[in-house]
């Protein structure tokens, strides 16, 4: 009897292929399946698109006595991580979004303006707020701090410049929501700068606010800054770029001045569809999108890339940026050091062409004096390229 009924089975089976229990157990396998397949294959595209690292698995060391309970939030983490279709339903999740409730997929990261502008929150909307703010004692640290680095470049024979970079916010703040711009009052970058250039007028302080303010009303309606990234775009590093510079050559430095951008020494370039971090991060890249714009020089350049230093590269990010050198066929223009973040990325170029020997290293984020690369590169000018959301990193006091 039993070996009639399994013989007999497979004929009953075909009998339920048009059943909707039977679909609904082969869609519910191919749904726990496939995602898993697809971290291996690729059929759909996967890639990390948010600003962090993924949780990695964890192992027997994450487990004991000590820590038993969180081990299986550890678990959770990495599986939801690790999900094979992680990345294409948050692209899913934040079109949906958008077309239908107009909102961002992750507020409490990214918000949307006005005019298809897109925002970072955290300490980008804290420092434009005021939220952010710095102490007494915190300004006074930061006036020894500088001092300090002052004296040291003095000790060798350089110059020290601390240069400030704007936030988005503080350029296109106005494109921002309503309840957002009412939340407005003076930042601690404002509070920072007054209080450094009462404190002692001679220290080399560049804020390069005023500089890109200008340049948005000078390109209107072309911008400054992306939309759908938090950066400014290459047109607006140009101008930053040049408010450097500038000012180094009024302080009596040898430096070459870039000039008038809308001259016939440029000529305005741009190119469609460019989709930043922002847009990246809530799953919009490609739905999103926006030209990019750039000054291309008409001029012969000078500066000319040069083999970096033998170095270990420390791992982050954008290791494959921390160092980039360049040397220029105009030897009388001042050496330069430049310690940068990633704003400084489409400056690269144009400062290398304004100075002598140029060295640029990103250093994490953290804006320490570096004093290895001083000892190696011997520069006459050391410069700090510090965006106004980073500033507290400068405390640190990092060598």
């Amino acid at each position: 009897m039993w070996l009639k009924k399994m013989i007999s089975f497979p004929i009953k089976s075909k009998l339920q292929f048009k059943s909707p229990g039977f679909w609904l157990i082969v869609i519910l396998g191919i749904s726990i399946v496939f995602p898993w397949l697809n971290r291996f294959t690729q059929w759909i595209d996967n890639t990390n698109i948010e600003n962090r690292t993924l949780a990695s698995r964890p192992g027997f060391k994450d487990l004991s006595l000590n820590n038993y309970d969180s081990f299986p939030g550890k678990v959770d983490r990495w599986m939801s991580d690790k999900f094979g279709l992680r990345s294409e339903f948050m692209r899913l999740y934040g079109k949906m979004n958008l077309n239908l409730f107009q909102k961002s997929p992750l507020p409490r990261d990214v918000y949307f303006g006005k005019e298809g502008w897109m925002f970072f929150t955290g300490n980008e909307l804290a420092t434009y707020n005021g939220y952010a703010r710095f102490s007494d004692l915190e300004l006074d640290s930061f006036y020894r701090e500088l001092n300090d680095r002052r004296t040291y470049c003095k000790s060798k024979g350089m110059e020290y410049y601390f240069v400030i970079f704007p936030a988005k916010q503080s350029i296109y703040g106005d494109l921002q929501p309503d309840a957002v711009i009412g939340l407005k009052r003076k930042n601690r970058t404002d509070i920072l700068i007054e209080y450094l250039k009462k404190r002692d007028p001679s220290l080399h302080i560049v804020d390069t606010r005023s500089a890109l303010i200008e340049a948005r009303k000078t390109w209107f309606p072309i911008q400054v800054f992306y939309k759908t990234d938090n950066h400014w775009n290459p047109l607006g590093a140009w101008h930053g770029h040049a408010a450097l510079v500038n000012q180094m050559h009024r302080d009596g430095l040898k430096v070459k001045l870039p000039g008038n951008p809308k001259s016939s020494r440029y000529r305005l370039d741009k190119q469609d569809g460019y989709s930043g971090n922002l847009a990246q991060f809530t799953g919009l890249s490609g739905a999103l999108t926006e030209p990019k714009y750039w000054l291309v020089p008409l001029f012969e350049k000078q500066a000319i890339s040069v083999a970096n230093y033998e170095c270990k590269t420390p791992q982050f990010s954008n290791a494959w940026e921390y160092q980039m050198r360049f040397n220029n066929k105009d030897t009388t223009l001042a050496d330069v050091l430049f310690i940068r973040d990633s704003f400084g990325s489409d400056m690269i170029n144009e400062l290398a062409e304004s100075c002598g020997r140029s060295l640029f290293i990103f250093d994490e984020w953290k804006y320490g004096m570096n004093t290895d690369w001083v000892e190696r590169h011997k520069p006459d000018v050391m410069v700090n390229l510090v965006v106004e959301t980073h500033l507290e990193n400068v405390l640190k006091k990092v060598r």
